[in-house]
């Protein structure tokens, strides 16, 4: 799972980069900069969420219990990803 949001997740992140660099829209990047900047933020905790996935699974399967603190990790970014994204939906 963390893998597929990682690799998901930064795959739109660098597709989205790409159109915005190669269309040649400058000025609207600069007006809607706060915008782009909340987007690629909840890309960028999402990324983190799935790195969070991945780390997690493998101390799972090398000691076959949880790591306290990285579920603790775990719960933090998704609470962060979930008012970030309502935060982005109520102002925009």
């Amino acid at each position: 799972m963390g893998l597929i949001l990682v690799g998901l997740m930064g795959g739109i992140a660098i597709f989205v980069a790409s159109m915005f660099a190669t269309s040649g829209a400058a000025e609207r990047i600069q007006r809607e900069a706060f915008t782009l900047f909340a987007i690629f933020g909840l890309f960028a905790f999402v990324i983190l969420l799935g790195l969070n996935f991945v780390v997690t699974g493998g101390w799972m399967l090398a000691f076959g219990r949880r790591n306290r603190y990285l579920i603790w990790i775990m719960w933090a970014l998704l609470a962060v990803v979930l008012f970030a994204g309502g935060a982005i939906t109520a102002i925009l």
